[in-house]
Formats: C-alpha cells, sequence, structure tokens
C-alpha cells in the first residue's frame, strides 16, 4: 500500500469513529499521531459538531496545558461585573 493510501485509510477509520462519537456528544474533535517505522509521524485531524464548542474546548486545552479533566462550568466569578436581572 502506497503512502497516500495509507493515510486516506487511517483518515476513514478515525472519520468513522469520530461519527460514532457524534451520536452520544454535542461535539468531537480529534487528533492522532503514529509514528512510522522509518521514524516519520503521521497526523490527522477531524472533527464534528460545533464548530465554537471544538474551538472552545482546544482553546481551554491549551490554556490548561493539556490537563484537562474536567470541562465542566468555571468556578470563577464572571468577569462582566453586572447581573444580566439590572438590566
Amino acid at each position: 500500500m502506497s503512502d497516500e493510501e495509507i493515510q486516506k485509510n487511517d483518515e476513514n477509520h478515525v472519520d468513522k469513529l469520530t461519527q460514532e462519537l457524534c451520536r452520544h456528544y454535542d461535539a468531537v474533535q480529534v487528533f492522532v499521531t503514529r509514528q512510522e517505522p522509518d521514524g516519520r509521524t503521521m497526523a490527522y485531524s477531524t472533527g464534528k459538531g460545533n464548530f465554537y464548542s471544538r474551538w472552545g474546548l482546544v482553546h481551554e486545552w491549551l490554556s490548561r496545558g493539556g490537563g484537562m479533566e474536567d470541562v465542566g462550568p468555571s468556578e470563577e466569578p464572571e468577569q462582566d461585573g453586572g447581573d444580566p436581572s439590572e438590566i
């Protein structure tokens, strides 16, 4: 199999698994890598669902240095300083 065929096969496999995850979640972003025997690295990324949710998850993950066990709401108070009911 050629490098292009292997890459396409890998992409199809990841896309299928991403689609399966989307049956249970609103947004999915997947990054995969594999080192080939000759030292080259294969990489692929894909996502499905709400783009802004995916972007926000990746941004949050990066800002925490990759340590993201809980993606729930922040426990810090809002920074806008106002109560929406006072408008």
